[in-house]
């Protein structure tokens, strides 16, 4: 079977997600199998409501392409695949928005994906509110995980842009004392 351009297009999530796994390995952090935790729970969502009568939709009049992932293409109500991609660009950006210090290269990267993957979605049976719900699902929950990330201190766990930045980057592990003397003489005169 050889593959096509349709069917690379088809598996953008997947390079994004094995991408985002590597570059965590890679890094030797946690950051990227946070983020895929916070994926596959808006995914399990999205499923259950692509099921749901609000988005579910008989495909009718339509030459749908070969689907080598069907998760991605069952929906012609809600794009899986919109889903995947608007989150992860949403989860990147939004620590770049909160540090004002942008990686211009991963959103033009991402949004030329998104742009690409709806184009192919429009071409093969997902309806533009498909596209518009996995837009908006996909803002919206990884917007709820940034937030409940970050209000949990995990800011560790998100995605910061830290090589381009000329801010001083530190932290305190944990709160210290220190004690003082001085002396006069070779004698102790007080303690702090």
């Amino acid at each position: 079977m050889a593959l096509t351009s349709n069917d690379f297009l088809q598996m953008s999530p997947l390079f994004i997600a094995v991408f985002m796994l590597m570059t965590s390995m890679f890094n030797g952090d946690v950051k990227g199998f946070v983020w895929l935790g916070c994926v596959i729970v808006g995914i399990v969502l999205i499923i259950f409501l692509g099921n749901t009568k609000l988005f579910k939709s008989e495909i009718n009049d339509c030459q749908k392409a070969p689907a080598i992932i069907d998760l991605f293409s069952n929906y012609p109500n809600l794009s899986v695949s919109t889903f995947f991609i608007v989150f992860t660009l949403t989860y990147l950006i939004l620590p770049m928005y909160q540090n004002k210090d942008w990686n211009y290269y991963v959103i033009v990267g991402f949004l030329a994906m998104l742009v690409t993957d709806t184009l192919f979605k429009l071409r093969n049976c997902t309806k533009p509110i498909g596209i518009f719900s996995g837009f908006t699902l996909g803002a919206f929950l990884s917007w709820i995980s940034y937030l409940i990330i970050q209000t949990a201190g995990g800011d560790k766990l998100l995605y910061y842009n830290t090589i381009s930045s000329n801010n001083i980057y530190c932290s305190r592990p944990k709160k210290q004392q220190f004690k003082c003397y001085v002396y006069k003489n070779g004698e102790i005169i007080s303690t702090l």
